[in-house]
């Protein structure tokens, strides 16, 4: 200020202004960056309640089996106690896919695990291929549970009523999430977000709603250990060792889904087999009548056929011929007829010696 006094008229001119510009400026407040709310404590027993908010988005497309049946696992691991799991599925948007349900009694928690089984991902297509944070943790909250764990790849990018996309590089999305967090957090609930083979600044995204402490307020892992990291939440929150959870109950056998199956398949097979033979061996064929041959007797039909021919039916019979007399009598017995029988001649049926000389007699 001194030096424009001593600069001039014109720059002495411009103090006042100066001045109030400095004074104005030092009235505005700085904006203060988003505070993240400390955690409460784990509960530390079970039975407790649990929200688990699962990441729809069109980023897990092709690892969502293993997300799938990690959070059936984590069910599974809950059952020996009257905890309750309640599941939220988001994307773009977010639904309550299951309320608050029992996992201890074993139709409630094939429900829950069913209603698991029937989540996929959204495709960008859609519509629901987005991340939206806020949505899936303003449903938990109406639930009021003990724990939230949110599966997620890290990256918000949806936020709002209507719902809007964050820009690229924007904080809108994980701000808008951070409120929900905050919110969560001082009604008691502990958020766990689990991040999913995060990529660049994932690992920060889940310590703005949760905490600071890898491994305590936030889990990062990937799909091969997804499992054991849900199971550790699960000891975490009812304050035994992982060894004391249940296992993981085996895969239930889809019998209604088989039988139907088999059916189908079944069907299918006799409708083939069908349209087969009919190309193969074609429809059968009638010849149609004439009007002039359906007036004629059947007698006259049947006599305009071909005469049959003895040789088509039966073998042919050797014919007998009339033996020419004899030039002189001969004492000698008549040759015997040819057999039917036999084509080859009987001559040696006339053997001249016999055992010890002795001549065979003619034949009767």
């Amino acid at each position: 200020m001194v030096t424009l006094l001593r600069a001039g008229p014109a720059r002495a001119a411009m103090a006042p202004i100066v001045l109030g510009v400095l004074m104005a400026t030092s009235l505005i407040p700085a904006v203060a960056a988003p505070v993240i709310e400390a955690e409460p404590d784990w509960p530390g027993r079970c039975p407790v309640t649990v929200a688990l908010v699962v990441d729809q988005s069109a980023s897990l497309e092709g690892s969502f089996d293993k997300v799938r049946q990690a959070s059936e696992d984590m069910v599974d691991a809950l059952r020996d106690r009257p905890s309750q799991v309640m599941i939220v599925a988001f994307g773009t948007e977010a639904q309550v896919v299951e309320p608050l349900t029992d996992v201890s009694d074993p139709s409630g928690r094939r429900r829950v695990k069913r209603s698991i089984d029937n989540l996929d991902t959204f495709s960008n297509a859609s519509g629901q291929g987005g991340t939206n944070w806020e949505a899936g943790l303003a449903l938990a909250a109406a639930a009021k549970p003990q724990i939230v764990v949110v599966l997620t790849d890290g990256l918000p990018n949806a936020y709002g009523n209507p719902v809007q996309g964050d820009e690229d590089g924007g904080d809108a999305a994980l701000l808008a999430a951070q409120k929900v967090a905050n919110g969560l957090k001082r009604a008691g609930t502990r958020v766990v977000p689990v991040g999913i083979a995060l990529g660049p600044g994932g690992t920060q995204n889940l310590a703005a709603i949760s905490g600071n402490r890898p491994g305590e307020d936030y889990f990062a892992t990937d799909l091969d250990r997804l499992r054991r990291e849900l199971y550790g939440v699960a000891a975490r929150s009812c304050g035994v060792p992982i060894s004391a959870l249940p296992t993981p109950e085996p895969t239930a056998f889809p019998l209604a889904k088989t039988l139907i199956g088999a059916a189908v398949g079944l069907v299918a097979l006799l409708i083939a087999g069908m349209v087969l033979n009919r190309r193969r061996n074609g429809p059968p064929t009638v010849a149609p009548l004439t009007p002039a041959a359906s007036k004629e007797p059947r007698k006259r039909s049947v006599g305009r056929a071909a005469p049959l021919k003895l040789a088509d039916v039966a073998p042919p019979v050797p014919t007998r011929t009339k033996p020419e007399p004899p030039e002189a009598a001969d004492s000698s017995p008549p040759a015997s007829p040819p057999s039917r029988a036999r084509s080859m001649s009987l001559d040696f049926l006339r053997d001249e010696s016999g055992p010890a000389g002795h001549q065979r007699p003619p034949d009767e």
